[in-house]
């Protein structure tokens, strides 16, 4: 009886705390990419933004988008998902139009998880695009 006794308060004082923060460890695998479908944008043509938040602990709940700023939203949010065992993935995609010639911006999204944090990947930078003339 004792042996269960000491057994229990092993589990309670390490094992549980240690599955804790492994299931939201920030070793985790997050990351979370942005990508534009062309190289060239040009006033009054749309152009699409994906935006692509995986994990390998199913844990995200939603993708933020950012502001659009000197950006017509022309279409979406279209949101779709693929899982794979734990694996998540979590696309995001709007069809965008500019709304002025000269540098716009692509802000980076962000990922809310499951326990309500939001996730910013550090490599997710702001994309700089030259809006050309037609």
């Amino acid at each position: 009886m004792e042996a269960l006794l000491l057994l229990a308060a092993l589990l309670i004082v390490v094992a549980i705390p240690q599955l804790i923060v492994n299931q939201w460890s920030k070793s985790e695998k997050l990351s979370l990419v942005t990508k534009l479908d062309c190289e060239d944008v040009y006033l009054k043509k749309s152009f699409k933004v994906t935006y692509t938040a995986y994990s390998e602990n199913d844990n995200i709940k939603d993708i933020i988008p950012p502001d659009f700023n000197d950006i017509t939203i022309v279409n979406g949010p279209v949101f779709t998902h693929n899982k794979n065992g734990r694996a998540i993935m979590l696309n995001l995609e709007y069809q965008l139009q500019s709304k002025k010639v000269g540098e716009i911006q692509i802000q980076p999204a962000a990922i809310l998880l499951s326990d309500d944090t939001i996730y910013h990947d550090e490599k997710c930078q702001v994309i700089k695009v030259e809006v050309k003339h037609e």
